[in-house]
């Protein structure tokens, strides 16, 4: 049964509105792991995430890609990223496979966004910050991926704003059914390739030389 997502209000105060510093969307990144250049196919999938997604009448925004290791998660969300780049604001990346990678990622997001928040020490004030931040009406349509999240030791919700008003949307990664269905928003799982496409993968990637051994290369 999937379980609701609880989260605080957060309210943007006068004081972290005026912090709010004029940045360039496009400037706003994070590290993102390298697209495969073979990747095919996918297409439903990615239909699927992007109508889900784009939809404004549902409270949750989240897609919950899971699937066997090596199925191609990562992959699917960098693709998915890559091809919708131009519907948000702007995406961020973050390593969701244990939560101090998470907090970085906000804490980074934080002294990007505010001008307070570069002389700040606190972890738990910079998160707070970032969460301003995504809050705001200035913040746009953004898209937050969280990759790798399969640990049963930390609940990834305390990271996530979601609310009826938000307009962010996230895209999470898991081996794990069980993570994958308790949130309340789409699920999709992730298949091996198919046999033509994994043909095509292959073929394309082959390039051997021709035994009679005159430098030439050919396709098999």
């Amino acid at each position: 049964m999937a379980c609701a997502i609880s989260n605080e209000t957060i309210a943007l105060d006068r004081q972290t509105e005026a912090n709010l510093v004029p940045f360039d969307f496009a400037t706003l990144s994070s590290v993102t792991p390298s697209p495969n250049p073979k990747f095919q196919g996918r297409e439903a999938e990615l239909n699927k995430m992007h109508d889900s997604l784009s939809a404004r009448d549902t409270s949750q925004h989240i897609v919950a890609l899971w699937g066997l290791p090596g199925f191609g998660k990562t992959q699917l969300a960098i693709q998915y990223k890559l091809k919708y780049r131009g519907c948000y604001s702007f995406v961020l990346w973050a390593d969701a496979s244990f939560p101090g990678s998470i907090r970085e990622s906000l804490c980074y997001l934080a002294k990007q966004v505010d001008g307070s928040a570069r002389s700040a020490d606190e972890e738990h004030e910079l998160i707070m910050i970032a969460k301003k931040f995504l809050a705001s009406p200035k913040s746009g349509d953004w898209l937050f991926v969280f990759d790798g999240y399969d640990s049963d030791y930390f609940d990834i919700r305390e990271f996530l704003l979601v609310q009826d008003s938000s307009r962010g949307k996230y895209i999470i990664t898991t081996i794990k059914e069980k993570i994958a269905l308790s949130f309340d928003g789409c699920e999709v799982e992730v298949h091996g390739v198919a046999d033509d496409i994994g043909a095509q993968i292959l073929l394309s990637g082959m390039r051997l030389k021709s035994p009679q051994g005159n430098g030439r290369f050919f396709r098999r």
